[in-house]
């Protein structure tokens, strides 16, 4: 019957020596009944029936220390197993249980609690061995050696702070009784050189990061040797832990280039009566060593052993195998022999895939991740197909960040080979992989990368849009990427003007421009849409509003929008005419919507264009079939609006407002407005014409007033009232102007309008009420204002009017000598010659 001391050692074997070492199977003995239960699920990597059994379990155990502790630390290898068999995106949530566990278990106390810490330390070495070996088959980049060696420090200080704690403890409990369920001295000094063996591999682990023969590595395999001095010398030669330690030490020579001395020392561990599993991964470590070495003889003599010993197997052992064959595939593919490169290249895909399908996940994906390193540093192309294979795997196992990797090297090799088809699907999947985990900047990345890579290819163009697709969404994340968003589409049209693509680029850069109120830019963007793009007929009204805003806000600026009419103009002048230099024989919704931005832009901002305007539209309306109701509807009233500054065409404006009926009501108050604008700048014999078809017009929007807004009713008060005194409607007008004016005291342009009303009497009585209206609001006025000046100009004429002739001249003089005086505002001329008309 085996000892207490005997039995921890081989819990300590089992639980502590092999259950981390990359998840090799184990056949030694378990200390019970449930580690043996959870061990066969283990195995079998039946992981979440393995945490509800320990569950289960620590809930019936607790009074019991040894058996409680005993199943914390397999739960706590449970979760850790679990995390090294997932994906990358999902394995950090197991990590995390088992650390979690391990500090609960830590505030409780426990007597044996040495044994949970260092499970988590080894968790911790866990996780750091497989971040290294996924480093080093370049599955992280190379920016990322500290997400590998973070890991590895910390599972270095947690057991170096073990050793110390048990270098401290164990002379004391030689000196005392032990409490119950508490390790013994013995107990605790085998559990010592565990803990040294670990923390050793820990320093190797470390030291295979960085170059060979570089400093950090000869250091850290020194530091390796150095710490495995004390197990090396306090073991019996026949406790299982003293091979171990000397299976780390040859490797360690390795690791100093002592190649000869490691390879020796590895043979004597690959012998009878030693453990299969040991002599196995003995073995693969020869392997290795002839590889390092350069001697790929050696290590084909090596696989001639066979891969099994007694029928047991080793993962550790079939990876050895794979980076043989892509040792030797590389050695042919550096020879130019093309046969034996892709023999051998065919074996290696074999083999990763022979791992997983014999040991699992982990395994699988270290094969795979060594299979796509090999490949994708090839430049021969030789490997897209298989990389590919290996990237679509990937994919369907969830491994999402391998997967794109692997896509963006299978693509690579596309390239390289010079199938441009194959690449750019290539290029698509990887990028796609990366879209759906909204990681857009990489997408964008990828995605430009291919579509530049051959500027010339069908796909090219299609490929960069999608990337300014994924740019415009990372914008969305964060918006301190907006330059390169633009900078993208700026580039898809410099690169691509002619295709299909590009149509919609410029519509984007035109959006982004009028969202930022770059007009100009905007309609700049917009007229870059090729003219036969069926993107055209959603460009040009968005060019229409941009070049309205355009011109609306260079007028607001000060300056004359006549000088930027012609650029404005060109893009629509195009569109209609086309090359051909004449209004198009069928028209479609772009040329109609074309038409109508030439027309709104000419009428507001071109004196006499409004003959050429009727022209064009009528020509619009009368050639084009059964155009939408609404263009129709809004082609009729800039024909009204034409039609109404064109002598002896009365009639023909009013039958165009009998026709406008269906407009909106928006559409119609529009109109009016500009219908007074047009009143305002008209000569005085059309003046009347034009109020009459104002109040037309006004006569439709007041059926359907209850359809505007409160805002739009008062407008549309406004509006008539100026359109009846216009039509000679003066009671009218009057009556309208003081309901609006008591109504709407807040209203600068009522009571302006008002006031004018009040002015333009010649009783005293309503004179005087003018007076007082123009000075309050001169008063509620911002000085040297249009406002201002119009109401300060009242004031006096009101006073003239009034027979208060030298009020009037002294207010006129002030402000006309009083700086900055009135150059440059319009009015200096009017207040001259009434201050005249005053002396």
């Amino acid at each position: 019957m085996p000892t207490r001391l005997t039995k921890v050692r081989v819990l300590f074997v089992r639980t502590f020596c092999l259950a981390l070492l990359l998840v090799a199977a184990t056949t030694v003995a378990a200390d019970s009944r449930d580690a043996r239960l959870v061990a066969g699920l283990q195995q079998r990597r039946l992981f979440e029936l393995a945490e509800a059994y320990c569950q289960q379990r620590l809930a019936a155990t607790i009074a019991d220390e040894a058996a409680f502790t005993e199943l914390t630390v397999e739960l706590q290898r449970t979760y850790a197993l679990h995390a090294m068999n997932e994906p990358p995106a999902t394995r950090a949530q197991w990590f995390q249980r088992s650390h979690a566990l391990a500090a609960e278990y830590a505030r409780a106390k426990h007597v044996r609690g040495m044994l949970v810490q260092l499970q988590d330390a080894l968790t911790w070495l866990a996780e750091g061995e497989l971040a290294a070996a996924e480093y080093r088959a370049g599955a992280l980049p190379a920016a990322e050696l500290d997400r590998a060696l973070q890991p590895l420090r910390t599972a270095a200080s947690a057991l170096e702070n073990l050793d110390k704690q048990l270098t401290r403890e164990i002379p004391l409990l030689r000196r005392r009784t032990l409490a119950p369920g508490e390790l013994s001295a013995d107990e605790l000094f085998s559990l010592q050189q565990h803990v040294l063996y670990q923390w050793a591999r820990v320093c190797r682990l470390r030291g295979q990061l960085y170059p060979p023969q570089s400093p950090d590595r000869v250091s850290l395999a020194q530091q390796t040797q150095e710490i495995l001095k004390t197990p090396l010398t306090q073991l019996v030669p026949e406790d299982p832990l003293a091979d171990q330690v000397r299976l780390e030490l040859a490797i360690s020579e390795r690791l100093l280039g002592n190649v000869a001395q490691a390879t020796e020392l590895l043979a004597l561990l690959d012998r009878d009566p030693k453990p299969a599993a040991l002599r196995l991964t003995a073995r693969a470590e020869q392997i290795r060593a002839a590889l390092e070495a350069r001697n790929n003889t050696a290590a084909l003599q090596l696989l001639n052993q066979g891969r099994t010993l007694g029928g047991q197997d080793s993962p550790e052992l079939d990876l050895a195998w794979l980076e043989t064959y892509i040792a030797v595939w590389q050695q042919y593919q550096q020879q130019q022999n093309a046969t034996e490169s892709q023999g051998w290249q065919d074996k290696a895909a074999a083999m990763a895939k022979f791992l997983q399908q014999t040991h699992g996940t982990y395994w699988g994906r270290r094969g795979d991740q060594l299979l796509v390193h090999a490949l994708g540093g090839s430049n021969t192309g030789a490997g897209a197909a298989v990389l590919a294979r290996t990237a679509d795997n990937f994919y369907v196992k969830g491994e999402l960040d391998q997967a794109a990797a692997t896509y963006e090297k299978a693509a690579e090799q596309a390239f390289a080979a010079g199938d441009s088809n194959t690449a750019f699907d290539l290029a698509y999947k990887g990028a796609l992989v990366q879209q759906n985990r909204k990681l857009f900047a990489d997408a964008t990345r990828r995605l430009r990368a291919a579509s530049l890579r051959e500027v010339a290819h069908p796909q090219a163009g299609a490929a960069h849009l999608q990337a300014a697709w994924n740019a415009a969404q990372d914008v969305r994340l964060d918006p301190t990427t907006a330059a390169n968003y633009v900078d993208l589409l700026q580039e898809h049209l410099k690169a691509w003007p002619a295709d299909p693509s590009t149509a919609q680029a410029a519509i984007w850069l035109g959006q982004w421009q009028a969202a930022k109120q770059q007009w100009r830019e905007a309609l700049a963007a917009y007229a870059l849409v090729p003219r036969d793009s069926a993107k055209l007929v959603e460009a040009v009204p968005a060019a229409s509003n941009a070049a309205k805003l355009w011109l609306a806000q260079t007028v607001a600026a000060g300056k004359s929008p006549s000088t930027e009419l012609p650029a404005a103009l060109a893009f629509f002048q195009q569109v209609l005419v086309g090359e051909n230099d004449r209004l198009p024989e069928r028209w479609t919704q772009a040329h109609r919507d074309a038409a109508l931005a030439v027309a709104e832009l000419r009428l507001a901002y071109e004196p006499n264009s409004a003959a050429e305007v009727e022209s064009l539209l009528n020509a619009a309306l009368q050639s084009t079939s059964d155009p939408p109701a609404a263009w129709q509807q809004a082609a009729g009233l800039q024909r009204i609006l034409a039609l109404a500054v064109l002598p002896g065409r009365e009639r023909e404006a009013q039958a165009a407002i009998e026709q406008a009926a269906g407009a909106s009501p928006e559409q119609l108050l529009v109109s009016v407005e500009r219908l007074s604008k047009i009143a305002e700048t008209s000569p005085a014999s059309l003046r009347t014409v034009v109020a009459r078809l104002q109040l037309q017009t006004i006569a439709l929007l007041d059926q359907r007033r209850n359809q505007l807004q409160p805002a739009e009713r008062v407008t549309l008060d406004r509006v008539k009232a100026e359109a009846l005194l216009l039509a000679g409607q003066r009671n009218e007008a009057f009556t309208l102007y003081a309901r609006l004016a008591k109504e709407n005291q807040d209203s600068a342009a009522i009571q302006e309008g008002w006031a004018d009303v009040l002015l333009a009497a010649t009783d005293k009585p309503t004179l005087q009420q003018a007076l007082d209206r123009w000075r309050l609001i001169a008063a509620r006025t911002k000085p040297r204002t249009p406002r201002w000046y119009k109401a300060k100009y009242s004031v006096a004429l009101a006073q003239f009017k009034l027979g208060a002739k030298p009020a009037a001249a002294q207010l006129l003089r002030y402000t006309l000598e009083a700086p900055p005086g009135l150059a440059g505002s319009g009015w200096e001329v009017q207040f001259q010659e009434l201050l005249r008309r005053c002396e």
